[in-house]
């Protein structure tokens, strides 16, 4: 895609290239005009799945495109900006004012939508934009500098018919324009050397995008072992701290819940000590958990909500996002041997308190007001809980009020996903394991944390890791199978082993326990795919994207890959675009990516990826990814080998 942030980064817009840019160049020539630095807002913008609308009806899509470019070109100077740049399918304008860049950018995706809705589905031209705040160097009509790249970088994290802005446009507008800004947190962008602040930019705040829009059709996602690895970050992080797109129908929580739909906030800390975050943390991952065990509510998972922490949002502007009637939040004060725990539970649409109360008790009683604001809740929304449901509500997965405070520390270690962190998570867990061995749960997240040694290389032993994760998640089974986090980590660990069968039938045990369980139902998902059965892991994967609407870039790269094999390779394109640029130094992002252009046929951004994974890993080869994956079928790994090669990835 000519327009995509690779084509701004050639043609010389990003002066942090290796090979200097083209402000760097200009300043060095002799007879270079000189250029002027200054603060601008930066508009970036391509259209979504340009080569298939070129490859179906080139004259037709040109025409278009110098029709919407016109369109794009009179909002921009309408709200006193300039276009700078329409190579390909892209455009660049500079604004001085960045109230009047994100109002053009609205105004361009109205009119636009509004003349694509009078056309086929197939016909349609989506663009995405991306708004950025920062400093350029400008001269002779062109512009240079990270203003422009961090702006093709938000461009590429858009929806097709989408805006995204960075903290810096958020910062400046949000308190004037009045739109729904949705935050899709810090996110790693190419040759940025800090993680960006990324909003979603709803034109119209009054919707319910309770879940993005994606086409997933017929076929395989395939390479389930790479995706497998990457997805898992978001899984086991979820099933740790016990609690993205399918099909264009919007879901309602009336299709997966007969009950109300509620969103548990992150409780905030309100202890002496900041660092007890961790503490405050775990209350919100185990009450999200308890009410997720309830067939009769819709629990947004706490990776979604944690997305709140602390963003700036009215209870019916999440409502609204989430597709939620209820929202939960508190607060946690440990102070010495005491703890105080309040919450109150809003109705999203009136933002009137229904129910709220204060817990006071010693430490050791962490367990007991846990369960009473559980009790709370359900009481006041009045929904059904089944026989077993109660069981599973009154009993604790450890009594020991040490052993929990330890595994609570490992969960917030886990989630560094570093070398480092994995091994601190594994010595507290170890911790809670030796204090009550009976804690089930201390055994399961251990048997992650040796399943990551194995997939990430960071043992010397991948196979014994493997072995020694197998050994744990078998123990936590037999200490306790009725915990839909235990059957999780052994359908994982089983995965890895390659036992696709058993391993299916313990992720969806999991989602049986707790029918909340959006880590749940992307495992059964991501098995499925490994056993040939796509359409079925596509629904799961729809009800985990309900569950988990703010999803990450490791669910885009599964929906990327199901692109990929599905030959839609402009969409595989994007997907896989947003999971490189928020994890650029994954190597797998990069793999998948080759392997879809050079399927594609589009051998320069082939290269240009190719290049990027011999950065990345300097001896990477297509024998060395062969031994070191694992594939469900043998068709599978040819097709993606001719991916690779017609990349430029030496055999």
């Amino acid at each position: 895609m000519v327009g995509s942030p690779e084509h701004w980064l050639r043609e010389g817009l990003d002066p942090s290239r290796e090979d200097g840019s083209a402000s760097d160049r200009a300043r060095e020539s002799p007879g270079a005009p000189a250029l002027v630095r200054g603060l601008a807002a930066i508009l970036s913008a391509d259209v979504s799945g340009y080569s298939r609308l070129m490859r179906e009806d080139e004259e037709g899509t040109v025409g278009r495109l110098a029709e919407y470019r016109q369109v794009i070109s009179r909002h921009v100077t309408r709200h006193g900006g300039r276009v700078v740049d329409t190579a390909g399918d892209g455009v660049l304008a500079a604004f001085p004012s960045v109230v009047e860049a994100l109002s053009a950018a609205v105004g361009i995706q109205r009119e636009l939508g509004g003349r694509n809705a009078d056309l086929p589905a197939d016909r349609r031209m989506a663009f995405r934009l991306g708004v950025h705040l920062g400093d350029i160097l400008s001269g002779e009509g062109a512009v240079y500098g990270d203003g422009v790249n961090l702006a093709a970088r938000l461009e590429a994290l858009a929806e097709p018919g989408g805006i995204c802005i960075s903290g810096d446009v958020y910062n400046q507008v949000h308190h004037r324009l009045d739109l729904g800004y949705v935050p899709m947190g810090r996110r790693r962008v190419k040759n940025m050397a800090e993680p960006v602040e990324v909003y979603r930019v709803e034109a119209d705040p009054s919707s319910r995008p309770v879940a993005r829009r994606l086409h997933l059709h017929r076929h395989s996602l395939t390479a389930f072992i790479v995706i497998a690895g990457l997805l898992g970050i978001v899984l086991m992080v979820g099933v740790l701290r016990a609690p993205g797109p399918v099909r264009e129908t919007v879901l309602t929580p009336a299709t997966l819940a007969g009950g109300p739909a509620i969103v548990v906030l992150p409780f905030r800390n309100l202890s002496p000590e900041p660092e007890q975050d961790y503490f405050s943390d775990g209350i919100t991952a185990d009450i999200t958990a308890e009410l997720s065990n309830l067939s009769s509510l819709l629990v947004i998972a706490r990776t979604t909500a944690f997305a709140y922490r602390t963003a700036d949002v009215s209870p019916r502007e999440i409502g609204s996002r989430l597709g939620v009637s209820y929202l939960l939040q508190g607060t946690v004060r440990r102070a010495g041997g005491q703890l105080r725990i309040t919450a109150e539970l809003v109705e999203t649409e009136s933002g009137r308190q229904i129910w709220g109360g204060r817990y006071d008790g010693a430490l050791e009683d962490v367990f007991a007001l846990q369960d009473a604001v559980t009790e709370q809740i359900v009481g006041a929304l009045q929904v059904t809980v089944t026989e077993a449901e109660q069981a599973r509500l009154a009993r604790r997965y450890t009594v020991h009020l040490e052993a929990y405070d330890h595994f609570l520390q490992g969960q917030w270690h886990f989630q560094e996903f570093t070398a480092e962190g994995n091994a601190r998570a594994r010595a507290h867990y170890e911790r809670a394991l030796e204090l009550d061995p009976g804690f089930a749960r201390a055994p399961a997240a251990l048997a992650l944390t040796h399943a990551w040694d194995s997939r990430w290389g960071w043992s010397a032993d991948r196979g014994a890791s493997l072995s020694m994760a197998r050994e744990l998640a078998d123990r936590a089974l037999v200490l306790d199978d009725s915990l839909p986090q235990v059957r999780w980590v052994q359908g994982y660990v089983l995965l890895h082993v390659g036992e696709f069968e058993q391993a299916l039938a313990q992720a969806r045990y999991a989602t049986a326990l707790d029918p909340n369980f959006a880590e749940g139902y992307g495992l059964v998902a991501l098995i499925l795919v490994a056993m040939g059965e796509p359409q079925q892991a596509l629904e799961h994967m729809e009800r985990a994207v309900r569950l988990n609407p703010h999803y990450s870039a490791l669910y885009a790269t599964v929906i990327g890959s199901a692109y990929i094999l599905l030959e839609r390779y402009d969409d595989a394109v994007r997907e896989l675009t947003k999971a490189v640029a928020q994890h650029h130094t994954h190597l797998k992002n990069h793999v998948l990516l080759a392997a879809a252009y050079g399927r594609q046929g589009r051998l320069d951004e082939a290269a240009w990826v190719a290049e990027e994974i011999r950065m990345l890993s300097p001896g990477f080869s297509i024998g060395y990814w062969i031994t070191s994956e694992s594939f469900g079928s043998p068709e599978t790994l040819q097709w993606y080998i001719e991916g690779l090669r017609k990349a430029g990835i030496p055999e």
